[in-house]
């Protein structure tokens, strides 16, 4: 387990990386628990810079998507109720 890492070193380090995947290398803190502090540095003040999704990154939010899903669930609980939802099959992400 790699030992805790002052502010001043997990600042420092964090600029000087190009990505959460290097930065994480460097320090051997896992991905979750870097962003966590980041973010959490960041909601207190600090102007870490934001880091560059690397290939594992999220996809954008499909909103359009998301709302189509939202209103074909409403039409089916409407015309068939709660317990005759069939689920679409979904891509694995």
């Amino acid at each position: 387990m790699p030992k805790q890492l002052t502010p001043e070193t997990f600042v420092t380090v964090w600029q000087l990386s190009e990505s959460l995947d290097e930065f994480c290398e460097r320090t051997g803190m896992k991905r979750n628990s870097a962003a966590v502090r980041a973010s959490s540095y960041r909601k207190k003040g600090v102007a870490l810079k934001k880091m560059k999704r690397g290939a594992g990154g999220r996809k954008p939010l499909d909103v359009q998507l998301l709302n189509q899903l939202i209103s074909a669930s409403e039409e089916t609980v409407e015309e068939s109720g709660p317990a005759d939802i069939i689920y679409p099959t979904l891509p694995v992400c």
